[in-house]
């Protein structure tokens, strides 16, 4: 088992014990965080993932950014080449998809993300130089490679911030991470 695989077990061991509310109170620290990111503030374009029960809860952020309208937002749509932009109006358009998760449905096409919009990213975990332990397959990387990375921005509990995680040439960082106690700003590390 490769050190990358052992550390994604312990994490979603100690994901397991972390309370309902535990989750929604740190959820709600992150998103208001997010909510005053620099970066957030003038984009007119996002894309945003759709949580899964361990991670940071992004839907009520999705409800609310389509109710007020200010923005196009993009989801994340697995496709057999990898991660598709797909831009959607309304949380209806969404069926669940590859591992279950909700994403665009199969007949929306995919869209081009524009240049500037930001890019919010799930992880199992994250370190102090935006590096990012995924689950594993390897389809953020394909679809964050070549993106500007100060509009990369990962979403994680603070308890799965780390100093430093193990990481690939592959891999890539992301300009900052948005937990629910700090944003650390990652492009100078």
């Amino acid at each position: 088992m490769t050190t990358k695989n052992i550390l994604r077990k312990k994490i979603r061991a100690k994901l397991r014990k972390m309370s309902r509310a535990n989750r929604a109170r740190a959820s709600r620290g992150i998103i208001g965080r997010l909510r005053r990111f620099p970066e957030y503030v003038p984009s007119r374009s996002i894309f945003c993932f759709v949580s899964k029960a361990d991670e940071p809860d992004t839907v009520g952020f999705l409800k609310a950014e389509l109710a007020a309208g200010k923005r196009k937002i993009f989801m994340p749509r697995v496709s057999p080449d990898g991660i598709e932009a797909v831009r959607i109006k309304d949380m209806g358009e969404l069926a669940k998809g590859h591992f279950g998760i909700l994403e665009p449905r199969p007949g929306m096409s995919a869209g081009v993300l524009p240049s500037g919009a930001l890019i919010m990213v799930p992880g199992l975990a994250f370190d102090l130089r935006g590096m990012r332990l995924g689950r594993g397959k390897g389809y953020y990387d394909r679809f964050l490679r070549g993106r500007d990375r100060n509009k990369i921005v990962g979403i994680v509990f603070d308890d799965f911030l780390f100093e430093r995680i193990p990481s690939r040439g592959h891999d890539v960082k992301s300009g900052a991470v948005i937990t629910d106690k700090r944003v650390v700003l990652t492009i100078k590390k």
